[in-house]
């Protein structure tokens, strides 16, 4: 019976049947020619798909409008794409023996830097059991979740690019990479290639409690147990309107919408507190921290719970006394200079003496 097959070579390596489809570099030549022309009257030649990233080659020796081949014995040649790897040019070929027509169809793949092929868009035919989708596709069905391949031994792609490949060598290398959907430069790679040598420090009395936490700085990271909020990562604050007469260290409460005044524990209008003043971007705004260590204070008394004062702005170690005055703890000082931040919106209202209670709002 006649055949439209074809017998194919790369890079003039020889012709070789087109079963199953062939591998070849990026950037090969490649040659094909019927694999028999006997009694072949007319043979059309056209390439029929290829990869999402593939333009169609031009088929050299064949008509560019028609893609009739002559004579038929012709061979006819085109070029595989260059990088990125993983590319796919399928290629058709119709022969008229008599009335009659029999078509067949062949593909070249230059392998992605997995030694994997990739199908051509719309290609509806498994190219080959072993070589095809089959081995790739099938596992994920069957799994539910997709496999990830990671080569250790892969030179490419290249350090930083957008997969798994790329991230974990750019984890492993440490310095001069770049990870995606991370912060990049030195002091995240001097970090990682801290971690990937740290010696995790022995847990003494002291550290019981503490969370170990990763330390970084502009020339490298450390790991180093904190005590939970201590830490500028782990901080909660905001910047909001303030008067002028706000100032650093202040304790503020919410004044209207999102300004803040000097608090005061016997002011309804000025308190619950809502935080601490860090910084005067200007000198009608204010950082304010609620929670998280303020270090540069002065006086504090370290172990010493601190309340919202009836004096404004301020704060003490002594709660507040009188009718309708509230008590509202602010945090701890864990040294002479620092200051542990946890206010919450939660205190206790002084009653009238004749009612003889306290309330406890939020």
């Amino acid at each position: 019976m006649p055949s439209a097959s074809c017998l194919i070579q790369v890079n003039g390596g020889g012709f070789g049947p087109t079963t199953n489809g062939t591998d070849a570099p990026a950037s090969a030549a490649i040659d094909f020619k019927l694999a028999s022309s006997v009694g072949v009257s007319q043979w059309i030649v056209r390439v029929v798909g290829a990869d999402e990233l593939t333009t169609y080659p031009v088929l050299v020796g064949a008509n560019p409008g028609t893609g009739i081949v002559t004579p038929v014995t012709a061979t006819i040649s085109f070029a595989m794409p260059a990088a990125p790897l993983g590319r796919t040019v399928v290629v058709e070929s119709l022969i008229q023996v008599g009335p009659l027509f029999y078509r067949d169809r062949f593909s070249v793949y230059v392998l992605s830097a997995f030694g994997t092929r990739v199908p051509a868009a719309g290609e509806s035919t498994e190219s080959s059991v072993l070589y095809g989708w089959a081995p790739h596709v099938n596992p994920i069905l069957r799994d539910g979740s997709v496999r990830i391949f990671y080569d250790d031994t892969l030179a490419a792609p290249a350090l930083g690019t957008d997969n798994v490949q790329g991230a974990i060598d750019a984890l492993k290398a440490g310095v001069g990479s770049t990870l995606v959907g991370d912060v990049s430069g030195p002091t995240t790679s001097n970090i990682v290639d801290k971690i990937k040598n740290a010696t995790v420090p022995t847990v003494g009395g002291a550290d019981l409690g503490k969370v170990l936490t990763v330390v970084g700085t502009a020339s490298g990271g450390t790991l180093a147990y904190q005590t939970p909020g201590a830490s500028a990562g782990a901080s909660v604050k905001q910047t909001y309107i303030c008067p002028g007469t706000v100032n650093v260290f202040d304790v503020v409460a919410l004044s209207a919408s999102d300004t803040v005044d000097k608090a005061n524990a016997a002011n309804p209008a000025l308190s619950p507190a809502l935080g601490i003043v860090i910084s005067k971007p200007t000198a009608t705004s204010a950082e304010v921290m609620h929670y998280g260590s303020i270090p540069g204070m002065v006086g504090l008394t370290p172990g010493s719970t601190y309340f919202l004062s009836s004096s404004s702005g301020s704060m003490s170690t002594i709660p507040p006394t009188g009718s309708g005055v509230i008590v509202q703890t602010l945090g701890v000082a864990t040294s002479p200079t620092t200051f542990l931040a946890m206010v919450t919106r939660e205190f206790v209202l002084l009653a009238l003496p004749s009612h003889g209670q306290v309330s406890l709002r939020r």
